[in-house]
């Protein structure tokens, strides 16, 4: 439940700096990559196991080509 909420947390604040970045002309471009940084805080674990799955699914698909030489 607690992680839940830091990464709804985190999402919000990232949007807040991501906001910030483009309504102030001025502001630094490291305002906008903190923001896009926290809103991707909370994806980071799907994507990881999106990564392994697709790369598991390439070690499967090369090892059965490899099989039938």
């Amino acid at each position: 439940m607690l992680e839940r909420l830091l990464s709804v947390a985190s999402f919000l604040i990232g949007w807040v700096c991501l906001l910030f970045a483009i309504y102030r002309v001025n502001a630094t471009a490291a305002i906008g990559t903190v923001g896009l940084s926290l809103m991707a805080a909370p994806l980071l674990p799907a994507a990881a196991a999106i990564l392994k799955a697709w790369l598991v699914s390439r070690a499967t698909a090369n090892s059965q080509k490899r099989g039938k030489r």
